[in-house]
């Protein structure tokens, strides 16, 4: 991965609001609340190559369907086929977390479009572990 980048909160807000637009989802509530609690924070993209995402994220959807979590596979098999048919080299992944979720935001290259997006139960033991790779244990059982 390369060096993290600094996305303002209002761009991601921004993007969400074109981006669910016409959702009828029950989660657009959550999301919408963890995107304003965003905007006091310094949010960082992590910049990646669009392969380097596909492969980690369908490692953990095979895991994940292994296990028989069919709701974390299924979710996570519809970002991994976002990602893969988005044509683009670079994405940037935006984490905010807000009670007790991890909210995954998939930027193009340019932080211009939300390629796709994840709410994950944050199954992190506390707050030491904030500092240590934040995606290693966001989808165990």
């Amino acid at each position: 991965m390369n060096e993290q980048v600094r996305v303002s909160p209002e761009l991601v807000i921004n993007l969400f609001e074109q981006y669910f637009a016409n959702a009828r989802i029950p989660e657009v509530e959550d999301w919408c609340a963890a995107l304003r609690s965003a905007r006091s924070l310094e949010l960082t993209a992590n910049p990646a190559s669009k392969s380097y995402w596909v492969d980690l994220y369908r490692h953990r959807q095979e895991g994940a369907a292994s296990r028989g979590a069919v709701e974390i596979a299924s979710n996570l098999a519809r970002v991994v086929g976002e990602l893969s048919l988005f044509d683009d080299d670079t994405f940037h992944l935006v984490l905010i977390e807000y009670s007790g979720y991890v909210y995954l935001i998939w930027l193009d290259g340019r932080l211009s479009y939300i390629i796709s997006c994840l709410r994950g139960k944050d199954r992190r033991v506390g707050p030491s572990e904030l500092t240590g790779n934040v995606l290693s244990s966001l989808f165990t059982d």
